[in-house]
């Protein structure tokens, strides 16, 4: 199991979270990253898929608040009105570690739906 973050801090823009764990590992999250992957059942995330909804947002989602769950987990709400994920420590981790494999991935999946070679639609 991962170690639980010491410092978990959001940026005073609202557009970042910081994530610092006991092993000298930390993360600087995007707002827009986490909503993108929010393990909610609408993207799938948190089960290791891409997710299903392409969010392409014409302006910047900021984080409004964030709740700590137990001792595993934070409830992130977003100025969009998205608040039904619940992050785990360990699945915040994993989106660090994995942070420009996802994003990549994801940007391709914007891009050819933008084209219209994915059969996606971006909002």
């Amino acid at each position: 199991m991962n170690p639980r973050p010491e410092t978990v801090r959001l940026s005073a823009d609202r557009l970042t979270l910081h994530l610092a764990f006991s092993d000298g590992a930390s993360f600087d999250l995007p707002s827009l990253y986490l909503r993108v992957f929010s393990p909610s059942a609408e993207t799938g995330a948190a089960l290791g898929r891409d997710p299903a909804l392409l969010l392409v947002p014409d302006r910047p989602v900021r984080i409004e608040t964030l709740e700590p769950v137990g001792h595993y987990a934070l409830r992130l709400v977003f100025d969009d009105g998205h608040a039904s994920g619940l992050y785990a420590y360990d699945f915040l981790r994993e989106l660090g570690e994995t942070r420009s494999e996802r994003w990549a991935r994801y940007e391709r999946r914007v891009a050819a739906a933008r084209t219209g070679a994915g059969g996606e639609g971006v909002p």
